[in-house]
């Protein structure tokens, strides 16, 4: 299954944030292991390096964010999808920048900690905790 993080579930593992680390480090470990597709826009990365840079060194930097690369597969945010994401209804332009690079990888699902965000979605988005119970009733289902 082909899902899309959203920044903030990356921030959770990175940071070390509880509770919400937990299911976010679940998702990350799914994808790890091939059982989920999980994409990640462009745009996180350098959110992700301001936010790591303080009390880390730029190996350290470099070092989380390549082994996430490993993980996840950036989706490039372009010019057009920022034109798209400027069209759309959606109160925060991040989000709607989110959404466009999710409707550019075909990701059949958002997760995020704040789906009110994403409540214009045509993708339907997902709180982590509520994602890996879904995801493991599909798993049940199959033979």
């Amino acid at each position: 299954m082909k899902i899309f993080l959203d920044t903030n579930i990356l921030m959770d593992v990175l940071l070390a944030r509880q509770p919400f680390c937990i299911h976010s480090a679940r998702l990350l470990e799914l994808c790890a292991n091939g059982q989920l597709d999980g994409h990640v826009s462009t745009i996180a990365f350098p959110t992700l390096a301001y936010v790591l840079r303080k009390g880390h060194t730029p190996e350290y930097v470099r070092q989380k964010l390549n082994l996430l690369t490993n993980i996840v597969m950036p989706v490039d945010f372009t010019g057009i999808l920022l034109k798209q994401a400027m069209l759309l209804p959606f109160d925060n332009l991040e989000d709607a920048m989110q959404y466009t690079c999710a409707m550019s990888c075909g990701a059949e699902a958002i997760v995020t900690r704040n789906i009110k965000d994403y409540t214009d979605s045509r993708i339907p988005s997902f709180v982590p905790e509520d994602f890996l119970a879904m995801f493991n009733d599909l798993r049940k289902e199959l033979p």
